[in-house]
C-alpha cells in the first residue's frame, strides 16, 4: 500500500465496521454494512493467508470496462493496469458479493490483478488510523 502506508507501518483497523465476524469461521453471523470504494481493508493473502492492507477499487455490480491492457470503472476515475493472464481480463462486471482490491502501489502487486475478486467474507475489517 506503499505510498500510502510503509512497510512495518501501525493501522488501526475496526473488525466490526461491516458486522460480526464468527469466531475461527469465514463468514459473517450479522452484517450490518458492507464495504464502499475507496475503503481500506485487510483480509487474508489467499496465497499463504498473510494479513494483506488493499483498498476497493470496485465494488458488487460495478461495470468493468476494458481498454488495451487496462481496465476503467465505469462511473469512476480508477483504471487498473493488468495483463491477458489476469483472472479480471474477461469480466464484465464485478459479481455480486465480490469486490475488486487494489494495492496503492503504481506497480503490480499482490492484489485482485493477480488473485481476482474477493467475496466480502474474506474481508476481516476497515483500517481506520495509521
Amino acid at each position: 500500500m506503499e505510498p500510502t502506508l510503509e512497510n512495518g507501518e501501525i493501522i488501526f483497523v475496526c473488525r466490526m465496521s461491516y458486522g460480526l465476524l464468527l469466531p475461527f469461521a469465514d463468514r459473517y453471523l450479522i452484517r450490518w454494512k458492507r464495504p464502499d470504494r475507496g475503503d481500506v481493508v485487510v483480509l487474508p493473502s489467499p496465497a499463504d493467508g498473510r494479513i494483506l492492507v488493499k483498498r476497493c477499487g470496485a465494488v458488487p455490480a460495478d461495470e468493468l470496462l476494458r481498454k488495451g491492457s487496462y481496465l476503467e470503472v465505469a462511473d469512476t476515475d480508477t483504471v487498473i493496469r493488468i495483463d491477458r493472464r489476469s483472472p479480471l481480463w474477461d469480466s464484465p462486471r464485478v459479481p455480486a458479493h465480490a469486490y475488486l482490491l487494489l494495492s496503492d502501489t503504481p506497480d503490480p502487486s499482490v492484489d485482485s490483478r493477480s488473485f481476482g475478486f474477493v467475496h466480502e467474507d474474506r474481508i476481516l475489517g476497515k483500517v481506520i488510523g495509521f
